[in-house]
């Protein structure tokens, strides 16, 4: 329905964004870190030769090491040191022990002076690489320890497979797992090795498993690479425009909302599908300028939880045209079909239906979440709640009364996903509102608003309800909040809306797979999601199962005749 360029531009992406996985490998530049002090085994040597095999047959640049180091410049070091004597003039104790417990927000956030004594000075990794990793290097002497960026250098470690890890252990024992080793490691991506299986470990929480019979690039390709060069970047403040105590969550509009998601998350605990999240300061950071890097990646952020909760307001539907009304309505030539167009009115697509071209504003979304790494099964209206916004192509970010966004409130990993989702439930209402007077769906996110949950795992194929449609099986495993998994979400959900307008089916929701990431669920309340959610066990899990059914059925649909 809509160019990929036309979906960056409604969900304000700086394009292209590469969605082919041979050119996601061409952009990448690996180089394999030095093994002075690691503590390897031969198969861990063995298995990361492999993987650089691989990588150069996948079409990567592979970097000598040496090729990849500047000079620590003074800019740096003296805006580190900077903010550390900032912090020991506001917060002497704090920054002299490591604690953050007597520290501001804006504090914490600065490095420690024992932070500063862990740095190594000397050549760094300029930003743009990853880094492969091999063994259990010591504190001092890892690949984060000669970063230059920690926010543009990603790090890939191979290891042994730790004796308990099993592929069909639960989730939450892979997760756990998982977090204690990116944190020993200082890396982004685990991959565990034995003689029989491979399998990675990345934020997404999953953990794919790959059996070792012949050559590993096709997997390497396919899973590894999308997450190496479309890497889980939370999104920054800089990217939204910041409205502080711009909304009141007991006002009329709000309470209802803010008690539904209240009282939602409450009855979603008992589903199973939310395992408790992580504060950084438990982690066992082997020193404190590890636990500082951690805090730079995740963007000041306090921790990390897996899943969200969502609820789109009440939405104002756009008209919606032909492109022959369009041009005189519009005193303007309406975008060509697939693509979008800036008027004066905003930001215009003219989406390529089933049923003919239709042209319509992009209408203004704006959803309330609730922030980054609070428990979202439990959460505090007073302290939790974020209003996401997106109106042609720019994001929004809204704080309730009496929140700053100096007491550490972020938005979700998510935020694209989300408000793909929003959106694109937007324009989904405003056709089927035009071309059907009882379309449900419209009524409902006119009148309601609708709701949106995500969690690490899959719902079972057999409970997938009628009405609702399946997208995205076949989709790049990319990790959550990239550009890539925004696009995946609003595409998606378009062509399965066209898929039921050429078919004159019912649309009353979607069931997004992110492959080794999770489910993203649209329905009308978050009420219905836990109602649903609850009804049965077998509904919906966490981790891997049911997965390779829906990309069997993708297979399956797209080798169908047209």
């Amino acid at each position: 329905m809509l160019s990929n360029r036309a979906l960056e531009d409604v969900l304000g992406l700086d394009g292209p964004v590469t969605v082919d996985p041979r050119e996601l490998a061409k952009g990448l530049r690996i180089t394999r870190f030095p093994l002075d002090t690691q503590q390897t085994s031969p198969q861990e040597e063995a298995f990361a030769e492999e993987l650089m095999n691989a990588f150069e047959e996948s079409g990567c640049e592979v970097v000598p090491y040496e090729d990849t180091l500047t000079s620590l410049s003074f800019d740096v070091a003296f805006k580190w040191f900077k903010r550390a004597a900032l912090r020991t003039l506001k917060s002497p104790w704090s920054s002299l022990t490591g604690s953050d417990a007597e520290a501001s927000y804006k504090d914490a956030k600065r490095p420690t002076l024992r932070a500063l004594f862990d740095v190594r000075l000397g050549d760094l990794i300029k930003p743009g690489h990853t880094v492969l990793n091999v063994g259990d290097g010591q504190a001092g002497n890892l690949p984060v320890d000669y970063m230059a960026d920690f926010q543009d250098i990603n790090v890939l470690t191979v290891i042994d497979k730790p004796d308990h890890v099993e592929k069909e252990m639960p989730f939450t024992e892979h997760y756990e797992t998982a977090i204690e080793l990116f944190a020993h490691h200082m890396t982004h991506v685990v991959v565990g090795v034995d003689d029989d299986a491979w399998f990675l470990y990345n934020f997404n929480g999953s953990h794919p498993f790959y059996e070792r019979e012949g050559p590993i690039t096709e997997q390497v390709l396919r899973s590894l690479v999308p997450k190496l060069a479309a890497p889980i970047r939370p999104p920054n403040l800089s990217n939204f425009i910041v409205q502080e105590e711009a909304f009141d969550p007991t006002d009329d509009d709000h309470a209802p909302i803010v008690d539904e998601m209240v009282t939602s998350a409450n009855v979603l605990d008992d589903s199973g599908l939310y395992p408790p999240g992580k504060d950084l300061e438990e982690l066992d950071w082997r020193n404190e300028f590890y636990r500082w890097a951690g805090k730079i990646h995740l963007d000041d952020r306090t921790g990390m939880s897996y899943g969200f909760l969502a609820r789109q307001m009440p939405t104002e539907l756009s008209p919606v045209w032909t492109l022959d009304d369009a041009s005189s309505v519009l005193d303007a030539s309406p975008p060509e079909p697939g693509t979008t167009t800036r008027h004066e009115e905003g930001l215009f697509a003219t989406l390529d239906t089933a049923l003919g071209p239709r042209v319509l504003r992009v209408p203004p979304v704006r959803v309330m979440t609730l922030r980054s790494g609070c428990d979202k099964t439990n959460p505090d209206p007073e302290t939790d709640l974020v209003m996401l916004g997106l109106e042609d192509g720019q994001m929004i970010m809204e704080t309730p009364k009496g929140t700053l966004v100096e007491d550490g409130y972020r938005p979700s990993f998510d935020t694209k996903v989300i408000l793909a989702h929003a959106v694109g439930n937007a324009m989904v209402a405003s056709v089927l509102e035009h071309e059907r007077d009882d379309a449900l769906f419209a009524n409902q996110l006119k009148t309601d608003g609708m709701a949106l949950a995500h969690w690490h795992g899959y719902v079972n194929p057999e409970h997938v309800l009628d009405g609702w449609h399946v997208h995205g099986a076949d989709k790049l495993p990319v990790s959550c909040g990239t550009p890539h998994a925004g696009m995946f979400a609003l595409e998606g959900k378009l062509a399965s809306f066209n898929d039921a307008l050429a078919n004159d089916g019912e649309f009353l929701g979607d069931v997004h797979i992110e492959p080794q990431h999770g489910t993203n669920l649209t329905h009308h309340t978050l009420e219905d999601i836990g109602r649903y959610l609850t009804k049965s066990d077998e509904v919906a899990g966490l981790g891997n199962k049911h997965l390779d059914v829906y990309k069997k059925q993708a297979k399956k649909r797209a080798k169908a005749p047209a």
